[in-house]
């Protein structure tokens, strides 16, 4: 049995709730090409009975408790070609001939430790190198343009580190990069990047979907030519120094779900292009300079969730077309100078507006509480009369009309008016603006209007105590946005 164990090639515990430290017996299996151990509970440094595993193609150690600095067994270990630190509490330095030392490296996980130090430019002489992460450590210095020497990197994670220096040299590694040809994740934000966004990121490759230069202290302007990285999925600018436009070739990056510039100095108009990128998610251009008016062309991103334009400088009117996106869960304008009355709102944005109401109902019942402890006042107020507040609120909403309208009076009131028509003629009390909001072919728009109006009338019961609770309307709300909303644009 012993001798059967020694010829043992593949050794899989991943994913366990192995506890304790490695055997310093692991070493005698010299036979060993794949072990993994990740997603445990083990502990420690590793044994330096390890150096005898001379055959290892893959290491596994990811998830787990490890500590002490890089594992010098490792070193011998010249034919490795996947080596997964991630998630664990190692620390130090690593060796200036590291790439010289595990020169077959195809993937190098190191995220999410505790090293200090440069990244050693050897790792440049790893040439089949496809992924390198060392991100969320306390790495230093700069960043190599020998990384350009990677012909066959895909992943490049180095965010949240404090590598560059704020100068004007931290960026010269973008232009060596345009060589990698396969490249396509470049994270380096939440560094100490500084210096001018050079133009050769223009050249980067198409095959790039994720780009995050965020949180560091670049200046400049964005190019001209962003739009040559068609593949983009993810932009991420937010955070720095940027100034000058937001030029309107972002539009031909079609492929774009979240773009976020926030916090930056860009300035000039939202260009109308934007709208190309209709399957755009998440946009927040919150926090710049931006002037002119709100591009009505946002309202071709018919996916979009969050929509956060606010602290800028625009004017003029709330574009129709934007309240009328149906998927649209946030949309923020704060702080901006806009005109004019508030548009035809989509129903799924008047349900996201409810469900705002209801938790701004009970952030002001909780201060009225505190209130009246503070002054020793008796009682508490019922919550009765609030949810009551709240299912008036979400009747005249949907249907435009007051309690203290006209068309009410002796024993007509707003709640019987409802009961009445529905469930057949649900759509004769709709509000327009919602019946012409711009929903899709077949939205069965009378199912839905009937189960928002039930939630209205229960919190609008005569007895109190036959009233919904507030935690319960607010459930049944986003139960119905869920149904019709989520998943079915």
């Amino acid at each position: 049995m012993r001798f059967a164990l020694m010829l043992l090639e593949a050794y899989d515990f991943g994913a366990n709730n192995l506890r304790g430290k490695l055997p310093a017996s692991l070493g005698n299996l010299t036979s060993l090409a794949r072990v993994s151990f990740s997603e445990n509970n083990l502990e420690g440094r590793i044994t330096d009975d390890l150096a005898r595993l001379t055959q290892l193609v893959h290491l596994g150690l990811g998830e787990n408790k490890f500590s002490g600095g890089f594992p010098p067994s490792i070193y011998n270990f010249s034919s490795l070609e996947y080596l997964n630190m991630f998630g664990n509490v190692f620390s130090g330095s690593l060796k200036p001939d590291f790439g010289n030392l595990l020169p077959k490296l195809q993937l190098l996980e190191m995220g999410t430790n505790s090293f200090t130090g440069p990244i050693p430019t050897t790792i440049s002489n790893i040439s089949n190198l496809q992924e390198f992460s060392i991100e969320q450590n306390k790495m230093i210095g700069s960043i190599s343009s020998s990384f350009g020497k990677l012909k066959n990197l895909k992943t490049l994670r180095l965010h949240n580190n404090s590598l560059g220096s704020y100068s004007s040299g931290d960026l010269e590694f973008l232009k060596a990069l345009s060589n990698c040809t396969q490249l396509q994740t470049l994270l380096v934000n939440r560094n100490r990047l500084g210096g001018v966004l050079p133009t050769s990121i223009t050249n980067l490759s198409t095959n790039l979907w994720k780009l995050d230069l965020g949180t560091n202290l670049i200046s400049g302007t964005i190019p001209y030519d962003i739009g040559n990285l068609v593949s983009l999925q993810k932009l991420v600018l937010r955070e720095n120094l940027l100034t000058g436009p937001l030029p309107s070739s972002i539009g031909k990056l079609s492929r774009l779900v979240f773009l976020n510039l926030t916090s930056n100095r860009i300035s000039g108009e939202i260009p109308s292009s934007i709208g190309n990128i209709t399957w755009l998610e998440k946009l927040n251009l919150s926090n710049n300079s931006f002037e002119g008016t709100i591009p009505p062309s946002l309202g071709q991103c018919k996916y979009i969730l969050y929509l956060r334009i606010g602290s800028n400088k625009l004017n003029g009117t709330i574009p129709q077309e934007i309240m009328q996106i149906q998927s649209l869960v946030e949309l923020d304008l704060s702080n901006n100078s806009l005109t004019g009355s508030l548009p035809d709102i989509g129903i799924a944005l008047l349900l996201m507006v409810l469900i705002m109401a209801y938790i701004s109902l009970c952030w002001f019942r909780k201060i009225k509480n505190n209130q009246l402890s503070k002054y020793g006042m008796g009682g508490q107020p019922s919550i009765y009369g609030d949810v009551y507040s709240f299912g008036v609120l979400l009747l005249e909403m949907f249907t435009g009309k007051r309690p203290t309208n006209d068309l009410f009076g002796g024993n007509v009131t707003l709640n019987s008016y409802i009961k009445l028509a529905l469930p057949e003629r649900v759509l004769d009390i709709a509000d327009n603006s919602i019946l012409n909001s711009g929903l899709r072919a077949g939205f069965p728009l009378d199912e839905c209007l009937i189960m928002v109006f039930k939630v209205g009338l229960r919190c609008c019961e005569e007895s109190p105590k036959n009233r919904l609770a507030t935690s319960e309307a607010r459930k049944e709300l986003i139960l119905i946005r869920e149904r019709f909303f989520i998943g079915r644009l």
